[in-house]
């Protein structure tokens, strides 16, 4: 039996190998009102005023377990509309890096961290 070459992973390494090449699956930047239509991967808001956002539910079974990074890029009042979201039903992003981590779990998003977002 061959037994493979022994490895230094790194936990950086570790954990970009558990997200995707590029930190997540897919990535989006909105630049403008709109919808985020990902379901899975990292959505951008990079909009120069505040943005009006909305995310739909995920679908129960198809989307289960898929996990969504909502970021801002710009410093303003960015506003998220979520459909299905366990605990509230807006995020509400204020300065550039404020994140949201939501998973879809049975046609809801669980809401798995906040970092200076106001969950309403």
């Amino acid at each position: 039996m061959a037994v493979g070459q022994n490895i230094t992973v790194t936990p950086e390494q570790r954990l970009a190998a558990l997200e995707g090449a590029d930190g997540l699956q897919e990535t989006a930047t909105h630049a403008a009102d709109g919808a985020i239509t990902i379901k899975n991967g990292k959505a951008i808001i990079s909009k120069g005023s505040a943005a009006a956002i909305t995310l739909a539910a995920p679908t129960t079974g198809t989307d289960d377990g898929k996990v969504l990074r909502i970021e801002a890029a710009t410093t303003f009042a960015h506003v998220v509309t979520v459909t299905g979201m366990i605990g509230g039903s807006t995020l509400t992003f204020a300065t550039n890096s404020d994140h949201a981590i939501l998973r879809a779990v049975k046609g809801s998003w669980q809401i798995m961290q906040t970092k200076n977002v106001t969950v309403a």
